[in-house]
């Protein structure tokens, strides 16, 4: 146990440290989709999206993006309530290796900056 994190102790069987994968966000998604393209990624309001179409619509949005001319390393700013769109747009960006910076349309203004 550490001095730094005593509360370690109270965990019994779970780890205190996890591993992630050396990938992107978005690409460990990806790499899933194949395991499980047709379990449900989402629902919202009662529609559901497998992760298959989840894939497709990250694609498209990706494409959309390059079209409008971004790139890898371009920092967009994504201003949506938490809503299906936005998570697609999330990982659109992360695949062509743009960042998004996600503002809640409510946020105030000292917020946002």
């Amino acid at each position: 146990m550490s001095i730094k994190s005593p509360w370690i102790a109270s965990y019994n069987d779970i780890k205190a440290h996890l591993e992630y994968p050396d990938t992107s966000i978005v690409d460990h998604l990806l790499s899933k989709v194949n395991d499980h393209p047709n379990n449900v990624a989402f629902e919202y309001y009662g529609t559901e999206v497998t992760y298959k179409e989840l894939r497709e619509r990250i694609k498209e949005t990706a494409a959309s993006l390059v079209a409008m001319g971004v790139k890898k390393g371009d920092i967009i700013t994504v201003c949506t309530p938490n809503v299906p769109q936005g998570v697609v747009m999330f990982y659109a960006a992360n695949y062509i290796g743009a960042i998004a910076s996600m503002v809640h349309p409510l946020s105030s203004e000292s917020e946002i900056e």
